[in-house]
């Protein structure tokens, strides 16, 4: 049997094509061949191969030529390609979404069908939950392929991890007051109610620590992943978190820092706070005045410089002089002057 060589595969095989247009895979370490036959056309992925029986319809192969998913399908939606590197089929989740009539439905990478194709759009697994729509409306399905509720959101965000490990995501619904926001936990649970007009999850990726909510009132206030109020306090906006236990805000136009149970750290009284996380330390502006403030809300020296440098090697340059030219001198971040 003749053998013409066409790709090199990961997993140490080679694809070859037979005298007859069949495929053939040949492991390079042991030199043995698996054929995979009967198939018209093959695309091969890092992963596996999308397979076709010759009447337009789509299956999957694993590398061994192992059938997985039937040729039942017009699409697979797989992971885009990276420059220089052949793409896989399935997700870094192990699921691969297939598309038959213009429904979809998910596969392992084990062959498993999850669900039925009943879904209009179906976005990737995050954080253990997929976004699907059907008759208009939004859900999650699980790993499983069970609805988290019935589909009732106009629109919705996909899962976002926190620091607790759980995981929180935004919902929309339109309504005569305009477009509504909730956020739901993993069972579904509106733990910020559906009357809110905007809502962020403050801190890093996979690291956030806080809910801020703007409610149709324009009051924004900060809420716990439990829903929970962090503080009373309204806000005009809030910036940004310093830890689980200290976020700096805008209130009455002025900005502040403020902790749990309505503590204020820093009073709402400056024009800016620069937070500098290596030293603990604010660099606060007041009347265009700069100051030095410590985490605590300790003032280490008052807003009197006209100028004021980044932090460098525990110290910055300030200025009291009203013209550029002026003298520049030291200030450490403990609050001492070096002339």
């Amino acid at each position: 049997m003749k053998l013409e060589f066409v790709a090199h595969l990961a997993g140490g095989f080679r694809l070859y094509l037979n005298d007859e247009d069949n495929y053939v895979l040949v492991n390079e370490n042991t030199r043995t061949a698996i054929g995979i036959s009967d198939y018209g056309s093959l695309v091969t992925k890092k992963d596996g191969h999308i397979i076709t029986d010759g009447g337009g319809k789509l299956g999957i192969a694993d590398l061994y030529g192992n059938i997985l998913v039937p040729c039942e399908y017009d699409i697979f939606c797989s992971p885009p390609e990276n420059e220089g590197e052949i793409a896989p089929i399935f997700d870094d989740t192990g699921y691969v979404r297939a598309g038959t009539d213009g429904k979809f439905c998910f596969f392992t990478n084990e062959g498993e069908k999850i669900c039925e194709a009943i879904y209009d759009v179906a976005r990737s697994f995050c954080n253990g939950f997929a976004a699907v729509m059907r008759e208009e409306k939004w859900t999650f399905i699980d790993e499983n392929g069970n609805e988290l509720f019935p589909p009732k959101y106009d629109d919705v965000d996909d899962f976002e991890s926190i620091s607790s490990g759980e995981a929180v995501a935004t919902v929309y619904l339109e309504t005569e007051k305009g477009r509504l926001q909730a956020a739901i936990n993993k069972n579904g649970e509106e733990i910020i109610p559906l009357d809110h007009q905007a809502i962020f999850f403050l801190g890093s990726d996979d690291d956030y620590r806080f809910i801020v909510v703007r409610d149709m009132k324009q009051k924004t206030t900060i809420r716990k992943f439990n829903g929970e109020l962090f503080s009373s306090l309204t806000f005009d906006k809030v910036m940004y978190d310093v830890d689980s236990e200290t976020i700096v805000a805008v209130k009455n136009g002025k900005m502040g820092v403020v902790g749990p149970d309505d503590k204020v750290i820093i009073p709402f009284e400056y024009d800016k706070l620069f937070y500098d996380r290596h030293y603990d330390v604010y660099q606060s502006k007041k009347e265009n005045l700069w100051g030095l403030i410590r985490k605590d809300g300790k003032v280490l020296k008052d807003c009197v410089y006209t100028s004021m440098l980044d932090i460098r090697d525990g110290k910055m340059q300030v200025s009291k002089s009203s013209k550029k030219s002026g003298k520049y001198f030291y200030l450490t971040v403990e609050g001492k002057e070096e002339h």
